[in-house]
């Protein structure tokens, strides 16, 4: 952030740490010297668990997917696993509008878009994954059709099956 110059800086603020008493105490006692040697020992040292920001992110947060570096701000927490992404990397859901990492969502095999594996749903018939949008009965129109087309196959067999019809032995007649 353009507001933190220092890990212990943020705007005008310092984060004090363990010097938020001797600081208070020198200041009330009006003692400006040891207030100043206190921040500036402050500044001096560092501490990763009450800095604004840790030296290993000064420069940027690492996007979990491309492996960019990016001002924290311009990341997106992943909603299922909790990795940053940067947000050219992160997905939202158009199922449950989360947002998520590329590899905490799936892109249905129907509409092309992306969701989160929560809101994807696999064909009964293929297994492949599909939004809710995409499916019917469990089944993908793909899927749907060849069962239709099998159906009407079989029902076609059925049907030239009874046009042949015994009339004695030996002898058939056809019907059309």
């Amino acid at each position: 952030s353009d507001l933190t110059t220092h890990p212990h800086v943020q705007g005008e603020s310092l984060c004090e740490g363990d010097g938020g008493q001797p600081i208070k105490h020198a200041l009330a006692d009006g003692r400006i010297h040891d207030f100043f040697t206190v921040v500036h020992q402050i500044l001096q040292t560092y501490n990763a668990s009450s800095a604004y920001i840790t030296l290993d992110d000064w420069e940027g947060l690492e996007c979990s997917a491309c492996g960019g570096t990016v001002d924290q701000d311009e990341t997106v927490s992943c909603s299922r696993c909790g990795d940053r992404s940067c947000s050219e990397c992160s997905c939202t859901c158009n199922g449950c509008d989360d947002s998520f990492c590329e590899s905490c969502t799936t892109t249905c095999e129907g509409c092309d878009t992306s969701f989160c594996n929560s809101c994807m749903n696999p064909c009964r018939s293929c297994d492949k994954p599909f939004c809710q949008d995409c499916l019917t009965e469990n089944q993908c129109d793909d899927c749907l059709d060849e069962e239709r087309e099998a159906d009407a196959t079989e029902d076609e067999a059925m049907s030239l099956d009874a046009a042949v019809l015994a009339v004695c032995l030996g002898k058939v007649s056809l019907h059309a």
